[in-house]
């Protein structure tokens, strides 16, 4: 028992990709759809917390955490984009953000050495936006929800790209991707 409470996170996690994996296969926008939507990111509130309140963080708990996250917004993205009526530059926008999100972690990954997935506020803020944007659809329709959402992820992957080329070590953890590198000068005296 103990060992299945100390990979609960990683469970969480698990679950959030086996839900992803379903989404495609039901109606979007249904009921059972957007149950499953509310149940994986409710996994993605509890993993990290569970981690930390367990005392089972390790390196390699964000890394499965984006890995999940990113397994769901692609999940996403395939049930909704076909099922809405999106303008051309609606389309042309969201692409952009796919493609430079990627380039941003690929940059990221080459500097660092390692996958580079950021957990900036703004990052958190974006997922957040894209897992609850089939409510929003429904609610507010898609355009307010597109421009909404594609404005926070915007910022946001600036923020990445900000980070990975201008930071001197790779922290996935840091709040806040927009922070100056120190000067040479400063930098020397540390």
């Amino acid at each position: 028992m103990l060992h299945v409470i100390k990979e609960l996170p990683l469970i969480l996690s698990c679950s959030r990709v086996i839900i992803s994996l379903i989404l495609p296969f039901l109606e979007p926008f249904s009921d059972v759809f957007l149950a499953l939507v509310a149940v994986a990111i409710l996994t993605d509130v509890l993993d990290g917390k569970t981690a930390r309140i367990i005392g089972s963080t390790d390196r390699y708990g964000p890394l499965q955490d984006s890995i999940a996250d990113g397994f769901l917004v692609v999940s996403l993205l395939i049930c909704i984009l076909p099922n809405i009526a999106l303008e051309d530059w609606m389309v042309s926008w969201i692409a952009a953000l796919a493609i430079a999100r990627v380039i941003a972690i690929a940059v990221g990954t080459y500097r660092f050495k390692q996958l580079a997935f950021l957990h900036s506020y703004l990052n958190k803020i974006t997922g957040a936006v894209l897992y609850v944007s089939p409510f929003l659809i429904v609610l507010i329709g898609v355009q307010i929800t597109v421009v909404a959402a594609c404005i926070i992820a915007s910022v946001s992957t600036i923020e990445h790209f900000n980070y990975n080329i201008n930071s001197t070590e790779y922290d996935p953890d840091t709040s806040f991707g927009f922070k100056r590198r120190a000067s040479p000068t400063k930098r020397r005296f540390r």
